[in-house]
């Protein structure tokens, strides 16, 4: 299959015992929307392997989109615009940690998302707040990779979901909503696909 849509999202970590983002990737794989097939995978919150995971998965699957989405301390859904040249020393699921700063020392401060801005308008039940700030965590390290070195993707970008509902963290939103708004924006994605190579 080539040029489909690729969803990934990262498994568990931290407070979020259960990432709404893998999940939903997962049992995206292999559906097809307007006629686009459909990949998911689930990265691994680590940095030695994360974007190594990605990068297999495109080799495997040849998309002509690629939708990343990550959790994130927020009320809504956020298209990221922009991914910046910064990592932190926040250790990962294995409890190893790089040293913070650039993620490419030589390369570009910011780099812009490839996906196209219609996609603000498809986000199901959960509002849509802008956001030109990834974090330094792994969200924003595979995002800028993935805009630094896969150019045979045209298109290119990342989303940040609320967190789901726990105890831990009571300001979450629940699985149907998160659920619902990364399938209205994956079937938004599909469909300009579609449009786009018709």
């Amino acid at each position: 299959m080539s040029g489909g849509v690729l969803v990934s999202g990262f498994g568990p970590f931290g407070v979020n015992t259960r990432n709404p983002t893998g999940e939903v990737a997962r049992a995206l794989d292999g559906r097809c929307l307007w006629g686009v097939t459909l990949r998911g995978v689930e990265l691994p919150v680590e940095w030695g392997t994360a974007f190594e995971a990605l990068q297999a998965a495109v080799a495997a699957s040849r998309p002509r989109a690629l939708v990343m989405f990550g959790v994130a301390d927020r009320a809504g859904v956020s298209i990221e615009s922009t991914a910046r040249n910064d990592r932190s020393a926040r250790p990962d699921v294995r409890g190893q940690a790089g040293p913070a700063g650039p993620i490419e020392a030589e390369g570009p401060a910011r780099l812009a998302s490839t996906l196209p801005a219609s996609l603000a308008a498809s986000l199901g039940p959960l509002p849509c707040i802008p956001s030109d700030d990834a974090g330094d965590y792994l969200c924003n390290y595979v995002f800028y990779r993935a805009l630094r070195s896969l150019p045979d993707v045209p298109l290119r970008g990342f989303v940040h979901v609320p967190r789901l509902w726990s105890p831990a963290t009571p300001d979450g939103r629940s699985w149907s909503q998160i659920q619902a708004s990364m399938t209205h924006l994956v079937a938004a994605l599909a469909r300009h696909v579609a449009r786009s190579t018709a």
